[in-house]
C-alpha cells in the first residue's frame, strides 16, 4: 500500500511489562482516546452525523437504542452508549488521521513513551476489522450488482486506508497529490488515461441480444516509471541484493476497479415524485461530498433511464508490472437481453488513490439475431466478391 499517511505511534507489543504501559487518566501526561476526541471537537468532527443513529431520521430504529435497565430512549447513541461511542471515536479519528497523527503533541508524547498503549493498540485492530468488513461488503455489492453501492464502498475503502474524510473535496485531493509528488515527483500522480474502448461480439459484425460480448479497453498508467524508479531507489538505500530487490518489488499492489454499467436509451419513463425526491437527495449528497453548494432548479419532469450494473472487475498491478505503462484488457460479459440503443459506462476507480477516477462511455446498437445473421451473410458475400474480382483481374 503506497498510500501516503502520517506515521502513527507504535503501541506496546503484547507481553510488554505492565509497568511500561501508560494509561490516559491515570499516568500524568498520557494521551489516548479522550485526547483524540478533544482534537476531533476542535476541528468540528465530533459528534459525527450518522443518520441511522439520529432520532429525527426516518431510518432510525428506536428499539435498538433504549436503556437496558430503565427502558428509556437513548437520544444520542454516539455520546450515550459507551461501546458505540468508543467505536465512533476510532472511526472519526481514522477519517481525520491528518489531524491526529500530524499533531506535535502526539509526536512529543510518543517520543516520551506517554501514549496510551491500550487505546492505540485497539484502534489498529479496529481499523483492520473495519477494512475486512468493508471488503466483505464490497463483495456482497458486486454479487448483488448494486453499482452505486460498489462505487461508494470502493471510496470508503480508500478513505479508510488513507485516513481522510472525503475522496472528492479539493482540499483532500490537493493534500493527496502534494503527498504523492513529495514521494514520487511531479510525474508520480497516479492516474489512468484511456486511449481506446470498444464492445463487440467475437466474429460477428454486430452485437445481438444475449450474445457473449467483449469489452476491450486500451489505457496507460502515466505514473508507472515514477513509481518504479522510486521503488528501485528505496531498495538501493536499503542495500538489498538483486534477489531481495525482486522480493521487495513483488510486494507492490495497485488495485483498480472496472465497474461496467449499461443504460437502454430506448426505455425511458416519466420521473415520479418519489424518484425525483430520491434523485435530489443523491444530488445533495454528491454536492456535499464534492464540497460544493447544492442549488435546486425549477425544471420539467425528467425522463428516467435505468442504469444497471453489468459487472465489476478488479485489475491488480503487482510485482514487476509496477513499471508497465500500456495496458490492454478484455472483459467478457453477456450482451443486453433487449435489442435497441445501449450506452455502456466503464467507471475505473482506485481503492488506494483519490482524484484518479476516470470513465469510458461506449454507445452500441444491439440487434435481433436475424439482423445479425443477415449482416454476417452480407459481409461474407462482400469478402467473397472482392476475392473473386481480384482473381478475375489477375
Amino acid at each position: 500500500n503506497d498510500t501516503p499517511a502520517t506515521e502513527e505511534p507504535k503501541p506496546p507489543v503484547p507481553g510488554e511489562a505492565a509497568s511500561n504501559m501508560k494509561l490516559e487518566g491515570y499516568d500524568s501526561g498520557a494521551i489516548g482516546g479522550e485526547w483524540v476526541l478533544a482534537r476531533m471537537k476542535e476541528v468540528n468532527q465530533w459528534p459525527p452525523v450518522v443518520p441511522a443513529l439520529l432520532p429525527d431520521q426516518p431510518n432510525y430504529n428506536a428499539s435498538q437504542f433504549t436503556h437496558p435497565d430503565t427502558g428509556e430512549k437513548i437520544q444520542n447513541p454516539c455520546e450515550d452508549v459507551a461501546e458505540i461511542r468508543r467505536n465512533m471515536i476510532m472511526v472519526v479519528a481514522r477519517l481525520n488521521s491528518i489531524v491526529v497523527n500530524g499533531s506535535k503533541e502526539l509526536q512529543t508524547a510518543s517520543a516520551a513513551g506517554l501514549v496510551d498503549g491500550i487505546y492505540f493498540r485497539e484502534s489498529m485492530g479496529f481499523r483492520q476489522r473495519c477494512t475486512q468488513l468493508l471488503e466483505m461488503s464490497l463483495q456482497f455489492a458486486v454479487q448483488s450488482r448494486q453499482h452505486r453501492l460498489v462505487c461508494t464502498l470502493v471510496e470508503c475503502l480508500t478513505m479508510f486506508k488513507i485516513g481522510i474524510n472525503s475522496c472528492h473535496t479539493p482540499g483532500a485531493v490537493n493534500w493527496f497529490r502534494a503527498a504523492i509528488q513529495k514521494q514520487y515527483g511531479p510525474e508520480g500522480i497516479p492516474s489512468i488515461k484511456i486511449m481506446k474502448g470498444s464492445i463487440i461480439s467475437p466474429n460477428q459484425p454486430l452485437v445481438a441480444k444475449g450474445d457473449e460480448a467483449v469489452l476491450t479497453l486500451e489505457f496507460e498508467r502515466p505514473h508507472a516509471q515514477a513509481f518504479l524508479q522510486s521503488k528501485i531507489a528505496a531498495a538501493k538505500v536499503q542495500n538489498l541484493s538483486e534477489d531481495q530487490q525482486k522480493q521487495f518489488l513483488s510486494a507492490y499492489r495497485e488495485p483498480w476497479w472496472f465497474i461496467l454499467t449499461a443504460v437502454n436509451e430506448d426505455d425511458q419513463t416519466q420521473e415520479t415524485p418519489e424518484q425525483k425526491q430520491t434523485r435530489i437527495t443523491m444530488e445533495k449528497a454528491s454536492a456535499k461530498r464534492m464540497g460544493k453548494p447544492y442549488v435546486e432548479k425549477e425544471e420539467e419532469p425528467k425522463k428516467m433511464m435505468k442504469e444497471v450494473m453489468v459487472l465489476a472487475w478488479p485489475l491488480v498491478v503487482q510485482g514487476q508490472d509496477i513499471g508497465k505503462k500500456e495496458y490492454k484488457v478484455q472483459i467478457k460479459f453477456g450482451a443486453p437481453p433487449e435489442a435497441g440503443r445501449w450506452t455502456f459506462y466503464c467507471k475505473i476507480k482506485s481503492s488506494e488513490f483519490i482524484g484518479s477516477d476516470v470513465m469510458a462511455k461506449i454507445a452500441i446498437r444491439v440487434v435481433e439475431k436475424d439482423e445479425q445473421a443477415a449482416a454476417k451473410k452480407a459481409a461474407t458475400e462482400k469478402i467473397e466478391k472482392e476475392e473473386l474480382d481480384k482473381i478475375t483481374a489477375e
